[in-house]
């Protein structure tokens, strides 16, 4: 497919002619609310694939009704790569007048013989739960669901540390939508499980109504307001009320001075990354990076600070 092709095909799914700063819902993962394809990059060109050949790329093109929805994504992942969580890789261009968000598969493996897939669950197929419950609020997955799992995995010190930190990131950018299918888990042939890279990151602080409402898919301790989670809320995260939990954390790696020190950690170093990728994308020419950083970085530093503060 050459880039008049992908135009095309990203035009085709792009429903949304009446994107706004205001957003449409309190939650983006509704119905149909997010156009994307798979391509396959073989050989300098992208390609369609057909029968059981695998795709290596997912483009997207934006929640509907939200401004540079797909575009804040990309801020976003750029900004938790930067931080140091390991995340999806991911580009951003234009074919013709059509932006795209370019996710590199992370399920993939390039092999002499060529791409082979890597199994994943996501965290509702790890933990028997239907999609349709994908968000606490709906009696899907909570966090110490999420920690009770990774204890039980090969892996587990390392995979608490990256669920915690990937958490952590998505409270301190206001991420509304990061539930439970959007973590997951690679699963190697020898059955071990871990963390799989960020994916499906962006920022509600942007947006008048997210912002305003204020509330994370995942609670942290109990808390899901944006902008109140501090260390009251991390001890109970760890286990403050529930002792058994809290020993066999710590027995992990994970006690409330670590996690707590990590907040900090993420809380001063994501406002500096953030403003350095919305300056590399204006030095680009993204079309909306002005707009979207001026609206969106005030209020992520806004949001930092607060949590510095609660520490």
């Amino acid at each position: 497919m050459n880039d008049k092709d992908i135009a095309a095909r990203l035009k085709s799914i792009r429903t949304d002619f009446d994107a706004t700063w205001a957003g449409r819902d309190e939650s983006w993962s509704l119905g149909g609310n997010q156009g994307k394809f798979a391509l396959a990059w073989e050989n300098g060109s992208w390609c369609e694939c057909g029968g059981s050949s695998p795709t290596t790329h997912i483009f997207k093109n934006g929640v509907v009704g939200f401004k540079f929805e797909a575009l804040n994504e990309f801020v976003c992942m750029r900004t938790a790569a930067k931080v140091g969580i390991p995340t999806a890789q991911v580009d951003y261009r234009l074919f013709g007048d059509e932006p795209a968000l370019i996710v590199s598969r992370y399920d993939r493996i390039l092999t002499p013989s060529g791409v082979q897939r890597a199994h994943q669950e996501d965290l509702c197929q790890a933990l028997g739960v239907m999609p349709e419950q994908k968000y606490t609020s709906d009696g899907g997955p909570t966090a110490r669901d999420v920690l009770e799992l990774l204890l039980a995995t090969g892996k587990s010190s390392a995979n608490l540390r990256l669920f915690t930190q990937m958490l952590f990131f998505n409270c301190l950018i206001g991420a509304p939508d990061a539930h439970a299918k959007n973590y997951s888990l690679l699963l190697s042939a020898s059955g071990d499980a871990l963390i799989a890279p960020m994916y499906d990151v962006a920022s509600g602080l942007a947006y008048d109504r997210t912002r305003d409402l204020g509330k994370l898919a995942m609670s942290i301790g109990g808390e899901n307001r944006v902008g109140r989670i501090g260390a009251s809320a991390i001890c109970r995260y760890v286990g403050q009320n529930a002792p058994e939990l809290k020993e066999r954390l710590e027995e992990n790696g994970l006690s409330a001075d670590v996690c707590i020190a990590e907040m900090g950690r993420l809380a001063k170093a994501v406002p500096t990354a953030m403003s350095e990728v919305l300056d590399d994308a204006e030095r680009a020419d993204l079309p909306g990076a002005a707009e979207l950083g001026t609206r969106l970085l005030p209020n992520v530093e806004k949001n930092c600070a607060a949590t510095l503060r609660l520490l």
